[in-house]
This record gives C-alpha cells, sequence and structure tokens, in this order.
C-alpha cells in the first residue's frame, strides 16, 4: 500500500536500534493461540503506534495468484464490521496518513499511529484484521485499482524501483513453474474467495506479533489484547512449507526486467542462522554499491528475511546477452567471495556482525530530526525489532550466537552453505 506522509519510515531509521522507556520496562508475553505480544510503554508521550506483523508475503502466493498477497494487505486495512467505531476509525486514520500496510517477501506489517485516547480502539482493529471475518467485494472493487496504481505509479514516473511487485511475478516462475505471469490481468480478476482462501491460510495467530509502543498503560492494554486477539483461532494443521525455488525464465506484464539469484540458507533457529544473517549483512552493503553491477543494473537488493532463502534480485537489467551473462557469474563469485581468505576482514565482519546486535539491543530514542514525529521513529525501532523477533522468538539466544561467532566460524558456514552451491536462477522480462 501507498506510505502516506505520517507513516513508518524504515529506511531511514533503521539504524537507530530499538527503543527502550527510561521509566518502564517492556512487556512481553505469548497468548494461548501463539500470538506474541510486545507492549513498550513510555511515560508522557500523546501518540502511540501499533504494529502488527504476520509471516506471509508475495512469496507464499499460490500458483497463478501473482499480487494476491498485496490485495490481501489492502484488503486487511479496511477490514471491520460495516458501520461499526473500528471501520469509521479507520477511514478517518487512513485519510489522516496514520494507517498503513506493506507487503514484503516473506512479510505482511500493519501500522496505526493513533492518540492515547485511541489505543484500545486500534488493538480492537488490529485484532479485526488478524481474524479476517469481513471482506467487503465493494472494498475488493475499489483497492484492486490501488494496487496496481502503485505499480504503475512507480513505472510512470520513476519514481522508485519495482523490485517489491516483480518479485511476486518472479516467485509464479520460481516456486510454480511459470513462464507466463500475466500480472495485471490475474489481479482484476482476484475474489472475495481468493482474498479469505490467502488470509486463512497465511494469517495465523501462531506466526504473528503485535507491539504497542508510546502513550499508553500496559495495565489498561494487555486486558483488551487478551480479550480481542484471544478470540483469533489457532489452525490445528502446521503451516504448509514452501517448495525450493527452481530456475526459469519468464514473462510478466510489468515495464521491467529482473534477474534473481537464490540460495538455501538457514532456517530460523538453526545453529548456523547467526552467520547467514552477518553474510546478507555485508552481501547488502557489498552488491548494491558495486560498481561493476551498478552499470548493469538500476537496483541491487539482497533479501534476507526470507525463511529459509538468501535472495539477491538485480532491477532493469541492460538488455544485452553480454551484460547478462556477466552478471551470471558475477554475482555467485561476489557471495562465494566471502569464505575466501581475505575475503572478509576481521574488521568488516565485526561491523557487520555488532550492527545486527545493535538493532536487538534495547536502546534509548536518539536525537531526531525536526521532521521525523518521535511516535514514528518509536515505531520503526520497533518494526526493525519485530522483524528479527517474529520468525526467531527468542533474541536473547540469537544474540548470544553472535556474539559467540567468530570470523573463521562464519567463512565456514558461508563455504559450506552458499560457496559451493549452484543457486537457483531465475530471469523475468516484460512481455513482448
Amino acid at each position: 500500500m501507498r506510505v502516506p506522509r505520517q507513516t513508518l519510515l524504515l529506511p531511514i531509521l533503521a539504524s537507530l536500534g530499538a527503543f527502550s522507556s527510561a521509566a518502564r520496562e517492556p512487556v512481553e508475553f505469548t497468548l494461548p493461540n501463539g500470538l506474541r505480544v510486545r507492549l513498550v510503554p513510555v511515560a508522557g508521550e500523546a501518540e502511540a503506534i501499533l504494529l502488527l506483523a504476520v509471516r506471509a508475503g508475495s512469496l507464499e502466493e499460490p500458483a497463478g495468484s501473482p499480487h494476491l498477497a498485496h490485495v490481501v494487505e489492502h484488503m486487511a486495512v479496511f477490514n471491520a464490521p460495516p458501520g461499526s467505531e473500528e471501520s469509521a476509525a479507520i477511514a478517518r486514520w487512513y485519510g489522516s496518513g496514520r494507517a498503513n500496510g506493506e507487503t514484503l517477501a516473506d512479510f505482511m506489517y500493519f501500522d496505526l499511529r493513533v492518540e492515547t485516547a485511541e489505543v484500545l480502539l486500534a488493538v480492537r482493529v488490529q485484532a479485526a484484521r488478524l481474524a479476517g471475518r469481513n471482506f467487503d467485494p465493494e472494498v475488493l472493487k475499489r483497492e484492486i485499482p490501488r494496487a496496481l496504481g502503485e505499480l504503475e505509479n512507480l513505472e510512470s514516473q520513476r519514481k522508485g524501483i519495482t523490485s517489491k511487485f516483480a518479485l511476486m511475478a518472479l516467485a509464479q516462475i520460481a516456486f510454480h513453474g511459470k513462464s507466463e505471469v500475466p500480472f495485471r490481468a490475474r489481479t482484476g480478476a482476484y475474489t472475495v474467495e481468493d482474498v479469505r482462501a490467502f488470509h486463512e491460510r497465511t494469517f495465523r495467530p501462531d506466526r504473528a506479533m503485535l507491539v504497542v509502543a508510546g502513550g499508553f498503560d500496559p495495565a489498561v492494554v494487555r486486558p483488551v489484547v487478551e480479550e480481542a486477539f484471544g478470540k483469533v483461532p489457532k489452525p490445528e494443521a502446521p503451516p504448509a512449507k514452501r517448495g525450493a525455488p527452481r530456475s526459469g525464465r519468464g514473462t510478466w506484464d510489468g515495464a521491467t526486467s529482473h534477474l534473481l539469484f537464490a540460495w538455501p540458507a538457514p532456517a530460523p533457529g538453526d545453529p548456523e542462522f547467526a552467520a547467514f544473517l552477518v553474510a546478507y549483512r555485508i552481501l547488502s552493503a557489498r552488491i548494491a554499491f558495486d560498481h561493476d553491477v551498478q552499470a548493469v543494473v538500476r537496483a541491487a537488493l539482497v533479501h534476507g528475511d526470507v525463511e529459509g532463502l538468501l535472495l539477491v534480485q538485480l532491477t532493469e537489467v541492460v538488455e544485452n546477452d553480454e551484460a547478462r551473462g556477466t552478471l551470471l557469474s558475477f554475482v555467485p563469485e561476489r557471495v562465494a567471495g566471502l569464505a575466501r581468505d581475505g575475503g572478509v576482514t576481521k574488521e568488516g565482519f565485526r561491523s557487520a556482525r555488532d550492527g545486527i546486535l545493535a538493532l536487538m539491543k534495547e536502546r534509548r530514542l536518539p536525537p531526531l530530526p525536526p521532521n521525523v514525529p518521535r511516535s514514528t521513529a518509536l515505531g520503526n525501532m520497533e518494526l526493525q525489532r519485530m522483524r528479527f523477533a517474529l520468525p526467531l522468538g527468542d533474541l536473547g539466544a540469537l544474540a548470544a550466537s553472535l556474539e559467540a561467532l567468530d570470523l573463521e566460524g562464519f567463512q565456514t558456514v558461508v563455504a559450506g552453505r552458499f560457496a559451493k552451491a549452484k543457486p537457483a536462477v531465475v530471469q523475468l522480462d516484460p512481455g513482448r
């Protein structure tokens, strides 16, 4: 969903770490249905940020359904009983730039920025989104053009990168073996039944997390969280496992070309996961600012938040076979180079490792630019922490693994997991 002017600014503030109030300690607990909750009260704050995240994203879309996750996100933003106080509040918050949603490869979140007096109402709104009982066909008619409009705006105005949308089409090739992805046509045909089926499969309380940060009393908010979210049932069956990606080439009715490399990676909880996070952080910086890559692509992204995968995505690849051929060998070589002697210095390794640790630790809010609301900064820091905590659970155990990791251990994992492994390679081109 297009980001309104006052919602989260994750890329700007991601380096600030997680926030800790000087007056009160965060409260963390898990409901019987598996939902994890983190309450971060801040004395004196007049606003609060509420974040609801689920382990659902574009890579979870079924065969023949590109862009469905993003459409579901739009529908969930406005999910509330018709005519209810919650429905009226959503319209008001969205209209004033206080409500937003975002769909990524393997992660979807919804944020609300509200005044303290409306925190309990906002809790009920977030619970309704997770429950997903009120999808309206009329809302779907309105939101499909809005969802497609985000891609069209990026393509026509070149205000941003279409990587997020292309990943939805790439997933159809990599996980479902499609060679043609009619992205726009398929989006226009989605029904409420399609939305409901995706929501029921992926919006699980045991794969979701709620964070409330800012001005509120946890003694008042916690019972409302337990009552509202406790009604959402936990599915009996475990979540379906995503298959391994396969190499392939296909077309979509988007305007940009993309090249994707995918390696199997340690899953959260694996003893080697800490080394994977460090590799992801180092590779992100190296690929993004590599002059050889910049010469033939518009943007280079590394996705390290996808369960069991390391993805390198190159956007708007130069249209010639020589450039593509260079990239096909260049990117795996850069990944394998992390495992070689001298490929990563001790200082570079420690900087990457310690940077991750800093994001996981509780910290005071530093001075902010005058144009960044304090509540926005709080939300960004908690969102960054949530990106670690939701799949991993115990951040203390991960921090201990990171602190115990040295350069030799890191390079051993990279050598075994990535340097010797052949990645799946997926190419996506505009339809002719």
